[in-house]
């Protein structure tokens, strides 16, 4: 039996202190270790640039060195911004307004692990981006701490993940939506846009693309997921503006 102590029938999410006190607290460690690891990656000397090869990158990814645009890496701010915004929008639909504290809170786990895992991957890995092979760019470019920071694409999973919770969270509340179809292509292809854009900006390589484009769907698929009310849980907080509803199993 499932019994609900709310006003509301249809919530389709829960806080709980066992659930979010962990989440929140290892994602917050995540971005603090990732940020004092960037902090300590250095740049790479003009040595180890001049003895950089194509030869040295795998055949996969090895066309990202003929890749270069200031144009397509300030797009990517931009579409990565509006991916990042999308979200936003559920506080404006009637059904998913009601939940917007419960909402923000997961999104805001979500944006933790879409931003602190690359970081790490950045800081541990140190993987030269695909400029540094490519002779046309500029020396100084090559021979900043930016340019070991390839692996992988943190516009990437930040843009998949939003657009996964995102789509997670439509679907749940309009499962029946004619836009559905709509929705999806557009969400998607918005984060597709992002990652592509990195990889014509000579900023990533193919795999550190789908690398952030799988962390980032996982993380914006799994967040929502685990907050599901379910008949499983013993007990779960949902959070209203200015009203807290309880859930209880058994």
């Amino acid at each position: 039996m499932l019994t609900v102590i709310s006003g509301y029938a249809q919530d389709k999410f829960s806080l709980t202190p066992e659930k979010d006190i962990p989440i929140l607290g290892a994602g917050f460690l995540a971005g603090l270790s990732g940020y004092f690891l960037e902090k300590k990656v250095t740049p790479p000397t003009e040595v180890e640039i001049l003895r950089l090869h194509p030869a040295d990158i795998n055949r996969f990814d090895r066309n990202a060195i003929d890749h270069y645009s200031q144009n397509a890496e300030k797009l990517s701010d931009i579409t990565v911004t509006a991916g990042v915004l999308l979200p936003v929008s559920l506080m404006i639909l009637p059904e998913t307004r009601r939940e917007k504290i419960t909402l923000s809170v997961m999104y805001l786990e979500v944006l933790f692990f879409a931003n602190s895992l690359p970081a790490l991957g950045k800081g541990i890995i140190r993987r030269k981006r695909p400029y540094n092979y490519n002779p046309e760019i500029p020396l100084k470019k090559k021979l900043e701490a930016e340019a070991v920071k390839s692996f992988f694409s943190r516009h990437t999973s930040s843009a998949f993940a939003s657009a996964t919770f995102f789509l997670m969270i439509y679907g749940s509340y309009y499962p029946e939506s004619p836009y559905r179809e709509a929705v999806w292509i557009s969400s998607l292809a918005l984060a597709s846009l992002t990652g592509y854009l990195r990889y014509a900006s000579g900023e990533h390589f193919p795999t550190d693309i789908m690398a952030g484009a799988v962390v980032g769907a996982c993380t914006g698929f799994f967040v929502p997921w685990i907050h599901r009310f379910n008949s499983e849980n013993n007990i779960g907080l949902n959070l209203h503006p200015g009203k807290i509803s309880l859930q209880f199993s058994f």
